[in-house]
């Protein structure tokens, strides 16, 4: 059993296969999923040391993820993704004690800059 499992969970498969290549060229077994219910599949028969979910997927959102990283055998950290630049979500996953939330480039608008 590798102990360096990760599941990258994401509805879009473009950046699913970008992160799980990414992941693997370091070592990691990466498994991709598209839903919560994936996950849930997994968690039930592999353990998964870490979670890369984007905030939503076709079936249910990174809560329902958190939800099932927390009732996992054993801890399962989950890193919230996001193409949206919602600020309001990203103090919601805060609040739900999610670790690592990450804004992906394409959604910081064209116009920004550093001041």
């Amino acid at each position: 059993m590798n102990s360096n499992r990760v599941v990258v969970a994401s509805p879009d498969i473009q950046s699913r296969r970008t992160l799980v290549d990414i992941l693997n060229r370091e070592g990691l077994s990466t498994i991709g999923v598209s839903r919560v219910r994936d996950c849930q599949d997994v968690l039930a028969i592999q353990a998964v040391q870490l979670i890369f979910c984007e905030s939503r997927l076709s079936d249910g959102d990174y809560r329902d993820v958190l939800a099932l990283a927390q009732s996992a055998k054993q801890k399962v950290r989950v890193v919230v993704t996001s193409g949206l630049a919602d600020w309001h979500e990203y103090g919601e996953a805060m609040r739900e004690r999610v670790p690592s939330t990450l804004c992906s480039r394409r959604a910081v608008p064209q116009t920004w800059s550093k001041s």
